[in-house]
């Protein structure tokens, strides 16, 4: 993360330099210069027509620039052209390495939510087991209760019967 970090920052200190560095070589290079004097000269109408339009006035002819002054134009639009790419790049990079994190995050969390799940119904098949289990041992436990019952009713008009027969022996 802190190396990720530093190598953004190295590379958009690093951008400046870069893009004085191709400024010069673009004002150098023979084939490039006709393009950057024609940039130069586009970037000065467009922002003089955009600086009358902003006042309120109507546009009128935008003076051309000399060629030296509009070859430095074109080239400071290619600099400038050269860091905001860079800065573009490093945003799309961290914006994209933020989403994949969120993405993982994400996957972390249903899996987590996945196996509370899966363990709940787990608990819940147990929970059902031993609820058939206990209505299965009440219900030998009722059975057996009704059978004693039974028995003791046998045995107690048993004994009725014999205490009376020892009380009144005529009978």
């Amino acid at each position: 993360m802190l190396a990720s970090k530093l190598g953004v920052l190295l590379v958009r200190t690093l951008s400046k330099p870069l893009a004085q560095r191709i400024k010069t070589s673009v004002v150098a290079h023979p084939q490039l210069e006709p393009i950057c004097v024609e940039l130069g000269q586009v970037v000065h109408r467009l922002s003089a027509t955009l600086t009358v339009l902003a006042a309120g006035h109507r546009t009128v002819t935008v003076k051309p620039l000399d060629r030296s002054t509009a070859l430095n134009r074109g080239a400071d639009v290619i600099g400038e052209a050269v860091v905001f790419s860079v800065a573009g790049a490093t945003i799309i990079y961290e914006v994209s390495k933020t989403r994949a994190k969120a993405a993982a995050a994400e996957r972390e969390r249903v899996a987590a939510q996945r196996a509370r799940d899966e363990e709940a119904a787990h608990e819940r098949h147990i929970l059902r087991e031993e609820m058939r289990s206990t209505k299965e041992r009440i219900g030998k436990l009722e059975a057996d209760m009704c059978a004693i019952r039974e028995l003791l009713e046998v045995r107690t008009s048993n004994e009725a019967e014999r205490s009376q027969w020892y009380l009144f022996p005529w009978r």
